[in-house]
């Protein structure tokens, strides 16, 4: 939730502002578009949980 709420305080409305600059992190790859919404889709399972 905490990456999220995090993402959604970032500028998102070009894919400039979207775009990852790396490739991966502590041996995890990104998406190559990062936004609040790739969060959410790829979480949804754990999400559904919390509600």
């Amino acid at each position: 939730m905490r990456s999220i709420e995090l993402l959604d305080e970032l500028p998102a409305d070009t894919v400039e502002q979207v775009a990852s600059t790396r490739m991966s992190v502590g041996g995890v790859d990104l998406p190559e578009l990062l936004h609040s919404g790739v969060v959410r889709e790829r979480l949804a399972d754990l999400l559904q949980s919390e509600w």
